[in-house]
C-alpha cells in the first residue's frame, strides 16, 4: 500500500464562496459639533458599509484560477451566481405606536423600511400621526440565505431633514 498526500495537486474545487459569519458592527467616534451632523454621517458610513458587507453577500474565490493560473478554464457562470435560499420571511407591517414627533412643523410623516440582506421593502407614508396604522398592509417576502441572517425594521420620518429616523 501506497498512502500519497491527503491533498491533491489540484484543488478539488474550482470556486469558493465565503461570507460574514454576522452583520459587522460599526463604532465610529465622531467630531462635529452638531450632534446631528454626527448621526447623519455614522448612519451614512453605516449605510455603505452594509450595502458592501452584510447577508447575503459572499465573496466569491476562483481557487482553480488562482493555483493554475490563466492558462485554466474559467468556471460556468453558475459557480458565481448566489446560492439558492434555505427559506423565506414574510413580514408584515400593521401599525407603530408612541412615535417620538422629530417634525419641527405638525406631526411626522412615518414609513417603515424593512431590510433582510441586501432586499429591502417600504411601506407607504402616512400623514401627521405619531400612531400609524396602515389601512391596506402589504406581506414583504424576503429570501433567507443563513440561519443568522437578520431582519431589520426601521421607521422613518418623510419629511425629516436629519436622515429621517426616530431615535
Amino acid at each position: 500500500v501506497k498512502l500519497g498526500p491527503l491533498m491533491a495537486a489540484l484543488p478539488c474545487a474550482s470556486v469558493a464562496a465565503v461570507g460574514f459569519a454576522a452583520k459587522p458592527r460599526l463604532v465610529l467616534e465622531t467630531d462635529f459639533e452638531s450632534r446631528r451632523v454626527g448621526r447623519f454621517v455614522t448612519r451614512l458610513v453605516e449605510s455603505v458599509l452594509d450595502s458592501v458587507l452584510c447577508w447575503p453577500r459572499h465573496v466569491k474565490i476562483p481557487l482553480a484560477k488562482l493555483a493554475l493560473g490563466d492558462s485554466f478554464p474559467a468556471p460556468p457562470a453558475e459557480a458565481y451566481e448566489s446560492r439558492l435560499p434555505i427559506g423565506a420571511l414574510r413580514v408584515e407591517i400593521l401599525r407603530c405606536a408612541d412615535l417620538v414627533n422629530n417634525a419641527h412643523s405638525g406631526l411626522p410623516n412615518p414609513y417603515v423600511v424593512c431590510k433582510v440582506g441586501q432586499a429591502e421593502e417600504r411601506t407607504t407614508a402616512l400623514s401627521d400621526t405619531v400612531d400609524p396604522v396602515w389601512p391596506n398592509p402589504r406581506t414583504f417576502a424576503f429570501d433567507v440565505h443563513e440561519t443568522a441572517q437578520l431582519c431589520t425594521v426601521s421607521v422613518y420620518d418623510s419629511e425629516a431633514d436629519d436622515f429621517g429616523a426616530f431615535n
